[in-house]
């Protein structure tokens, strides 16, 4: 249906800027070895961010005998993989990558996300709650683990997360928008209205609070409370 195509709303996606590469390869050319390895991870993260995946794999793979005593080498192929269409390839990275670095949230993230993508979802739900159990404050985890409970059916459990994390962050948008899906999903149309106005006060110009407002009004036209 259009909740689970489209209402919800996912946090923590990687930033898109272009700046600095040239930058980078000129001062890789001068580097001593001892600060070698940490060149080229500087280099693959703004290729990550800039979502030059393939350069990233490419890079990584010709300097891994350099890289790979290095959590974070693990985590960069990882996103490269999972962001290059090969999800289940990056789970292996991303596991490893925590090995290096038990407290990296931003790789339990994306293992959660990989899990997903792959259909693994009993993964992406234990990866979520070793993550909770560390960063028991952490929005995106507690929203994004949220909607996999919700599209999975299980609103109480969502909400609950979903509650957590608005005593945390009450004016965010994309949290107010899930909260207002979950309780479309339960025909709470009121109570969703109210979330999806909660998130068009702090961001006037959302075009999914908008979105998701005119298709409860639709619901509520078919089915009044």
């Amino acid at each position: 249906g259009w909740m689970e195509k489209q209402g919800f709303l996912k946090q923590g996606s990687l930033p898109g800027e272009d700046q600095r590469q040239a930058l980078y390869r000129k001062v890789m050319a001068s580097l001593s070895d001892a600060y070698r390895s940490r060149g080229v991870l500087n280099l693959a993260k703004v290729m990550v961010w800039a979502k030059k995946f393939s350069e990233v794999r490419t890079l990584l793979g010709s300097r891994w005998s350099e890289v790979s005593h290095i959590g974070e080498a693990w985590y960069l192929m990882g996103v490269a993989l999972e962001m290059s269409g090969e999800p289940k390839e990056a789970l292996a990275y991303y596991r490893k990558a925590l090995e290096h670095m038990p407290e990296h949230r931003q790789s339990y993230r994306q293992l959660a996300e990989a899990s997903e993508k792959t259909g693994d979802l009993a993964g992406a739900e234990e990866t979520y709650r070793r993550a909770l159990e560390i960063f028991q404050e952490d929005v995106p985890l507690l929203s994004n683990y949220g909607v996999l409970l919700a599209r999975q059916g299980h609103s109480q459990e969502a909400m609950e997360l979903f509650n957590r994390a608005a005593r945390i962050k009450p004016d965010l948008p994309e949290l107010n928008n899930n909260i207002g899906m979950l309780y479309s999903m339960n025909k709470q149309y009121g109570q969703a209205i109210a979330s999806f106005n909660r998130a068009l006060q702090s961001n006037p110009n959302d075009p999914q609070a908008y979105h998701n407002l005119g298709v409860v009004y639709t619901l509520l036209e078919r089915y009044p409370e």
